[in-house]
């Protein structure tokens, strides 16, 4: 990160600065981190890493967070994913009953959108969050 990023930053945020500096790191495959600005500063600087230092790479753009806000957000998860399995039986019962084609379908196309996403949190392949 650039004196010029860091004081772009401060003229913006004059008042949590050096609280918002430091969320967002390009890190290497030995663990060497890189402060970066923000998400996409990380990431730019995640793939310049792996063009001139191939050997160091996988280069990842990471946002670190306090310990506290990943166990909460894991059990927020959990809770959600619980949840979730608790309502495909019940779409599949809702399923049984007598309806029309459209009312089926949807709910079909819930309770595949729902094993979709339970399947991708059970593989960490939620993109966009930080999962």
């Amino acid at each position: 990160m650039t004196e010029k990023n860091t004081a772009a930053l401060a003229a913006h945020h004059p008042e949590n600065h050096l609280d918002m500096v430091g969320r967002w790191y390009m890190v290497t495959l030995d663990g060497a981190a890189t402060l970066c600005v923000d998400r996409a500063d990380a990431e730019a600087e995640a793939r310049k890493a792996d063009r001139e230092w191939p050997r160091n790479g996988p280069h990842r753009a990471v946002r670190l967070a306090p310990a506290g806000d990943m166990a909460k957000l894991r059990g927020q998860r959990a809770v959600l994913c619980s949840l979730l399995r608790e309502c495909l039986p019940v779409i599949d019962a809702l399923m049984q009953m007598p309806g029309d084609d459209d009312s089926d379908a949807r709910l079909n196309g819930l309770a595949g959108r729902i094993t979709g996403a339970l399947n991708a949190l059970a593989e960490d392949q939620v993109k966009g969050g930080e999962s």
